[in-house]
């Protein structure tokens, strides 16, 4: 078998193996409900296994030669050092092991990076679909509550929920449609825009009718995470051409600073928000107000008193695997450095310090690839504000190819931060 049809082979392993398990996402609530009432409940975890199989392939090549590069054998020891750092901080084998699942898809994105030319346009067509279905499962949402909210299934012993509504702060009402939760269906809409912006070398008026669609579903999901992002990328692309590079890498790196310096203010007992404000701010910053006075605080809190300030808890010790494992202690981190600090401790600057200097190697104007990457550090940064954005397995996938293209980029910070290929000043 020739090394080219080889990797013709694993591109469509990749796509296939990915798609597959993106469906089970966009319709993971119907999906749940049915199967498990015809006693087949663990069906939906076939995309665990598609996806681990397709992790397993990557590894290899022709010969059986196994593909190592740097940045896995990091991702690797990583994982195991803090792995052993939450053992010896009480959290449980079984939970460390669901957070790696977590991040099987983290890790694909990260080996597919070389196949992004070959994947980019089929994602295209498939993220699409998946997100305009999953605004129709929004948006019949409103008018029509599906048999499956408020229903639960019994996998091994435990209850699980098989779609979540729940009121958001403020009173609003969330909904997932066909999801299981309110989330996915915002970032299947908020992914599909930034493979668009990033791919479409010509846009229609479908195009625009869409975009302004998938818009409206993340205004019905009420995810201010991706609301905020995709408002972010969309200024971004209106602005990229007229603006120069050096402005649009200021912009991600203040974006950086927002997610680190907001938790470590509200640490301090620094940032105050004013319980006077008119009504209409109290609402679109309620939820903001939440994380500041009480969730961002209980984050430390759990740290100190479960873990450790120079180590964090490691891997499993803070977010969605607690919910099963340690519901008591439960804390869904709510902002990507204060979810990095739960799990890798003072680490965390050096990840992020790292992710920052990377930034500014990225060469953002001179391929659509590296627009692609902008445009995805741009959300990763615009929903860890609020959000902890590597415990989503739609968004872990492109965020694995974000990582792996900004670990690509080579750091000459005189000529890449000042100059373009011209040799002149930007």
């Amino acid at each position: 078998m020739s090394l080219i049809k080889l990797k013709i082979n694993i591109v469509d392993l990749i796509f296939f193996g990915i798609v597959y398990s993106f469906v089970l996402y966009a319709f993971e609530a119907p999906i749940r409900f049915y199967t498990d009432k015809m006693g087949l409940g663990v069906f939906i975890y076939t995309k665990d296994l598609a996806l681990l199989t397709v992790a397993l392939l990557l590894i290899f090549r022709q010969n059986k030669i196994v593909v190592v590069y740097k940045i896995m054998i990091l991702f690797f020891v990583f994982l195991a050092f803090y792995g052993a750092i939450a053992l010896l901080n009480g959290v449980v084998m079984r939970q460390v092991l669901f957070a790696y699942k977590i991040y099987i898809s983290l890790f694909i994105g990260i080996q597919s990076y070389r196949f992004l030319p070959q994947l980019s346009s089929r994602l295209i067509k498939a993220v699409n679909w998946l997100a305009f279905f999953s605004f129709l499962g929004l948006l019949v949402n409103v008018f029509y509550s599906f048999p499956w909210e408020r229903a639960g299934m019994d996998i091994g012993g435990v209850t699980v929920d098989l779609s979540r509504s729940t009121v958001a702060a403020g009173g609003f009402k969330r909904i997932a449609g066909f999801g299981r939760n309110w989330s996915n269906p915002a970032y299947f809409a908020l992914i599909a825009t930034v493979l668009n912006y990033s791919f479409l070398e010509k846009w229609k008026i479908r195009h625009i009718l869409m975009t302004i669609l998938f818009f409206i579903g993340m205004l019905i999901s009420t995810n201010k995470g991706a609301i905020g992002a995709f408002l972010l990328i969309t200024m971004f692309v209106l602005i990229k051409i007229r603006m120069p590079n050096v402005i649009l890498k200021l912009g991600i790196l203040a974006l950086l600073l927002l997610v680190v310096i907001l938790p470590i203010l509200s640490w301090s007992n620094l940032l105050i928000i004013d319980n006077n404000m008119p009504i209409v701010y109290r609402i679109l910053f309620s939820s903001f107000k939440v994380r500041v006075e009480e969730v961002w605080p209980q984050a430390l809190d759990l740290i100190m008193n479960h873990g450790d300030l120079l180590f964090g808890r490691g891997i499993g010790g803070i977010g969605a695997s607690q919910i099963i494992f340690e519901p008591l202690l439960y804390h869904p981190g709510d902002n990507l450095f204060i979810y990095l600090y739960g799990l890798v401790g003072v680490f965390s600057f050096v990840i992020l310090a790292y992710f920052g200097v990377k930034i500014i190697a990225l060469s953002i104007k001179e391929s659509r690839e590296g627009t692609f990457t902008a445009l995805l550090a741009i959300c990763f940064l615009g929903i860890g504000i609020i959000g902890t954005p590597l415990e989503n397995g739609v968004l872990n996938f492109f965020f694995g190819l974000m990582l792996a293209s900004l670990y690509h980029q080579k750091i000459r910070v005189q000529r890449t931060f000042l100059y373009d290929h011209s040799n002149k000043i930007i």
